[in-house]
């Protein structure tokens, strides 16, 4: 991350860690909700919005899971051309099916 040129966060993913927040699975961030958005920018990252060719993207793309917002995060990537930052070992086996998407971890 120190060497990227930009660093993008999707909108999904802040709706990810409030979902998290509010079920009780991340209380420590809890108290970092309110001033999350102006943080992440004064920290130097730039908030990618999901478009209407996004959804469209993410709704057409062939995946084996169901989680509407894997497709959003990989449509993100794909459209920013940028490389997804995750975890999540099913989003590595897309990146070896589709070689335009990015991942590491």
């Amino acid at each position: 991350m120190a060497e990227a040129e930009r660093l993008l966060v999707s909108t999904v993913s802040f709706y990810e860690i409030a979902q998290k927040v509010r079920l009780g699975k991340w209380p420590a961030m809890s108290k970092r909700m309110d001033g999350l958005v102006s943080d992440s920018r004064r920290m130097g990252y730039e908030i990618a919005p999901l478009s209407v060719e996004m959804s469209i993207r993410a709704g057409l793309l062939e995946m084996d899971n169901r989680d509407p917002f894997d497709r959003m995060l990989a449509a993100t990537a794909l459209t920013y051309d940028a490389i997804l930052l995750t975890k999540d070992e099913r989003m590595h086996e897309y990146a070896g099916r589709w070689p335009d998407l990015k991942v590491m971890w």
